[in-house]
């Protein structure tokens, strides 16, 4: 089954052929620790370390406190304008399009029994904006597959009975949450600080703010907070705020890494960060997305095309589930 799938990767160029060799494995272990459950362990609702590392990929993390009710500083020095922050923040980006990069997935947090951890390899690929596909690995072999374009989200689980999940970023799944997916896929590229910002629709004031020695913006229409690093103009962190402006799910970024351009001198190439820390600071689970090798390559439109990807990976029709259509059946909950 696993043969057929690793085929439909490499064939779509989202699976390098020599990845099993360069190691591309998972390795799964649990500890544990007490022989009752955390306090927070209903955070890792499923079922088995598989379900647990699935709850954890799509960022299935309670609400935090985050920047808000950090002290705001009086600066020692002048904060620069918003359109200044902007303008710095969005020229690292100006000629970032598309990148193809090794990844190393770390997942820890607390289930039934005590603490488990999941650790795989495999690929994210991103074509700015709103692209993006993420494949993790167990043992050679494809077992989770994460994937947005500019209408869908969508998550195939490959190991066992194969599925299938996709919803509309508009649905009502979206904007409810539904069971496992109270965040999409597509959010990576948020908490991942590789969009740009636009300037020109600035906040109210003070639409710069120090905060823990971070410059800290909240641009309209995105639902971000960004805290941005003075000394470089790079984002080292990010909260994905709801309706009420509360943060749900922080990231840390760090050691930004050049990504290779062809026919860019080494000095225009964009930085990204290498190690994404995602998680919920009252809460004891985290992944740790690792990346490595970023560069820009061709990448075959069909790694993004949700049909595509279910006639490739070959899930049957009776394993797709329609997530919104489900919610407005009202079995979402």
């Amino acid at each position: 089954m696993n043969d057929d799938v690793n085929d439909a990767a490499q064939s779509m160029g989202a699976m390098p052929s020599s990845s099993w060799a360069r190691g591309a494995e998972v390795s799964v272990r649990r500890r544990k620790l007490n022989p009752s459950p955390r306090p927070h362990a209903h955070a890792a609702r499923a079922h088995g370390t598989h379900r647990f590392f699935l709850s954890l990929l799509v960022l299935l993390l309670p609400a935090c406190q985050g920047f808000q009710n950090a002290d705001r500083e009086q600066p020692s020095e002048s904060l620069p304008s918003y359109r200044e922050l902007v303008e710095r923040y969005n020229a690292n980006l100006d000629r970032l399009t598309k990148v193809w990069a090794s990844a190393a997935m770390r997942a820890e947090g607390y289930e039934e029994g005590g603490k488990g951890f999941a650790q795989g390899e495999g690929e994210l690929i991103v074509v700015l904006p709103d692209k993006l596909a993420l494949r993790i690995g167990k043992l050679g072999a494809t077992t989770l597959w994460a994937g947005s374009d500019g209408e869908r989200y969508w998550l195939f689980e490959l190991q066992d009975e194969k599925l299938a999940r996709v919803g509309r970023h508009d649905g009502p799944a979206a904007r409810e949450g539904l069971g496992e997916l109270p965040a999409r896929p597509n959010d990576l590229l948020r908490l991942w600080g590789v969009q740009r910002i636009d300037p020109d629709r600035a906040p109210p004031a003070p639409a710069v703010e120090r905060v823990e020695g971070l410059w800290v913006i909240e641009p309209p229409g995105t639902q971000l907070r960004i805290a941005i690093d003075p000394a470089t103009g790079l984002a080292q962190r990010i909260d994905l705020l709801d309706a009420s402006g509360k943060s749900v799910v922080m990231s840390r970024l760090a050691r930004h890494r050049p990504v290779e351009l062809e026919g860019v001198p080494p000095g225009g190439w964009p930085r990204v960060a290498m190690v994404i820390e995602v998680r919920s600071p009252d809460h004891p689970g985290k992944i740790t997305l690792s990346l490595s090798d970023p560069h820009e390559q061709e990448i075959k439109p069909a790694v993004f095309d949700f049909e595509s990807l279910v006639r490739a990976l070959k899930v049957p029709p009776q394993h797709v589930v329609d997530l919104d259509q489900m919610q407005t059946m009202g079995l979402g909950r």
